[in-house]
């Protein structure tokens, strides 16, 4: 990773945090995964972006980084978080 690429990741910490409290509701169903665990997962989106990025295009960082980040944090929730819920008759029927 070039120095550049690392300054747009530190200057860009606050987007990661942004979409970790925007899906984070999603977390409160009594799950193992917390808040940290999202942020962890765009840090990663952030430093993918970070290395794919291209100035040259026209685009600002943060708007490219952004479906990066969003996009990796929502396909952990749907692979971790239970999409389905059931009633409490149905779960005390089983």
């Amino acid at each position: 990773m070039t120095p550049e690429q690392e300054q747009l990741v530190l200057d860009n910490m606050r987007l990661v945090h942004y979409f970790a409290r925007k899906l984070a509701p999603r977390l409160a169903d009594g799950n193992s995964y917390d808040y940290d665990d999202l942020v962890s997962e765009g840090q990663l989106a952030l430093i993918m972006a970070a290395e794919r990025f291209d100035p040259d295009r026209g685009f600002k960082f943060n708007t490219f980084a952004s479906r990066y980040i969003d996009g990796r944090m929502r396909s952990f929730l749907n692979e971790t978080v239970p999409g389905v819920k059931h009633s409490r008759k149905v779960i005390t029927l089983a």
